[in-house]
């Protein structure tokens, strides 16, 4: 047998397994998240301005405690 073939017959074996496998899913999920943060990571970098926005827009009222208990209740009712 060639070390061609034999390393195609391994990830032939490697990707039939992981198709089943349970930690399939968390990993692209851990993956896409991560790509995520270093491309929201080096946005911020490149364009300054970013960072001046972003918060203002994920967290539209800082000094109202009424978005954070509606927040908590939401999460509470799961």
């Amino acid at each position: 047998m060639s070390v061609s073939k034999n390393t195609r017959l391994l990830l032939r074996r490697a990707m039939y397994n992981l198709r089943g496998g349970f930690l399939v899913r968390p990993l692209i999920i851990a993956l896409t998240l991560g790509g995520a943060g270093a491309l929201l990571s080096w946005l911020e970098e490149m364009f300054p301005t970013v960072s001046a926005w972003v918060p203002a827009t994920i967290f539209p009222s800082h000094s109202d405690p009424q978005v954070a208990q509606v927040i908590l209740a939401g999460i509470a009712r799961r």
